[in-house]
């Protein structure tokens, strides 16, 4: 029996309403990108950004990978299907989203704020090989932690709060570490979030057609009643 996604229709439709969401606030923010990020560079302290690096580590993809995976063994040991799913697909939706960010990476090609012309695209596309000064569009943590997020808050509605925060974090730490635009990390949570959505949907198989009946002789019909005289 083949499978599908369930409520694959509506899944998609969300998925196509974020994506135009999130194309249109890139665009906004690439105007506002290098007032920001001058703006969060000029807060910066020290002790400020020991801790924000320690949050954005939140982001980094093989720390998601292992919350994933804690959310699944937990699941198994507790004898909870709904955790199991849930970091099952959270897997799905890191893989994804971690090929997607990275083929986008390498054809946008956009210098990082500290790199040299900063906030331009295109640096020798597509700039296999070259220097990570040059990945700055879309952020990869961004991407990979709402990607994360998406899956096990739509699964688990529990972890929604705490999955929002880690997010919001990881978001806010990518600029005021100076390595992305306000651009990138927007356009690296649209698509985490797409590819959270597509693999959070249930998956069940469609229902069975009915049997239309065999071909062969009718069966006999009960004799006409008389009609009165």
């Amino acid at each position: 029996m083949p499978f599908q996604i369930g409520h694959d229709a509506g899944a998609r439709r969300h998925a196509a309403a974020l994506a135009l969401f999130g194309c249109i606030a890139t665009a906004l923010a690439l105007s506002a990108d290098r007032g920001v990020a001058s703006a969060f560079a000029a807060m910066q302290t020290e002790a400020g950004r020991q801790g924000m690096l320690l949050l954005t580590q939140l982001g980094n993809g093989a720390v998601d990978f292992a919350l994933a995976g804690a959310v699944l063994v937990a699941g198994w040991a507790l004898g909870r299907s709904r955790l199991v799913q849930a970091g099952l697909r959270a897997a799905v939706a890191l893989s994804a989203a971690g090929i997607a960010v990275q083929v986008l990476k390498h054809l946008a090609c956009r210098a990082r704020p500290t790199a040299a012309a900063p906030g331009t695209f295109f640096h020798g596309v597509p700039c296999l090989g070259g220097e990570p000064a040059f990945f700055s569009f879309p952020s990869g943590h961004a991407t990979m932690v709402t990607a994360l997020a998406l899956a096990l808050g739509l699964r688990v509605p529990a972890l929604r709060l705490p999955a929002a925060a880690g997010v919001a974090v990881v978001m806010v730490s990518r600029v005021y570490l100076g390595a992305h635009f306000p651009s990138d990390v927007l356009a690296g949570a649209t698509l985490g979030a797409i590819a959270g959505i597509l693999a959070a949907a249930p998956i069940h198989s469609p229902a069975p057609t009915p049997l239309a009946a065999p071909d062969g002789p009718s069966a006999p019909q009960p004799p006409a009643a008389p009609m009165p005289r």
